[in-house]
């Protein structure tokens, strides 16, 4: 019976005007802590059961995940005036690139994070999300998010040549490959590969 009321479902939605649907906030809330929940135990993680979900769980959800208030300010870059200040700049960087997010709200930090610093737990999706999100170029999120991050190195570098001849270096930029370009110049600046 359950095939049958999906089809049924199905069959309906095909006669709907996408011009006259439409979702209200709560519901797309809900939607929206769902898909986050889906990407991060699902796609990224090791859980399986979508039924596992109670209603309850996909309010809590909704409250702790989606209906969190971000600020809305204009961040600038940090600028690295020079091999010394890696370590100041560094926290600032990380600290910024955790407040820009991509398409799908994921703070950017993802593609530097250092996945040998990975916390055993988490205290959100949100944070799950940035410790599980795959470094793989296959991917056109990640490809986006790497240039776009790329980008934002260019400008943070403008101003020092030899800090942006280690970001261009050994095909970051023909790749615009901005976690290389991240760790060639924090290699640069601190010996760490």
């Amino acid at each position: 019976q359950t095939a049958e009321s999906w089809a049924s479902v199905q069959r309906n939605a095909n006669k709907w005007d996408p011009r006259k649907v439409y979702i209200t906030m709560p519901s797309l809330r809900r939607l929206t802590a769902l898909s986050r929940w889906v990407l991060c135990r699902v796609v990224n993680g090791t859980g399986n059961n979508v039924n596992s979900l109670s209603q309850e769980d996909v309010d809590s959800l909704t409250l702790s995940e989606v209906c969190v208030i971000r600020s809305t300010l204009d961040l600038k870059a940090p600028s690295l005036s020079g091999i010394n200040s890696f370590d100041e700049w560094n926290k600032k960087f990380e600290r910024y690139l955790m407040h820009v997010r991509n398409e799908e709200d994921v703070p950017l930090f993802y593609v530097i994070r250092d996945d040998d610093l990975k916390p055993t737990g988490f205290t959100d999706l949100m944070e799950e999300l940035v410790w599980t999100l795959p470094h793989n170029t296959d991917l056109a999120t990640y490809r986006r998010d790497n240039n776009k991050l790329f980008q934002i190195l260019m400008d943070v570098l403008s101003g020092n040549t030899n800090l942006m001849s280690f970001a261009r270096a050994d095909g970051a930029e023909q790749a615009h490959d901005g976690r290389k370009s991240y760790f060639s110049v924090r290699s640069c600046c601190v010996g760490i590969d």
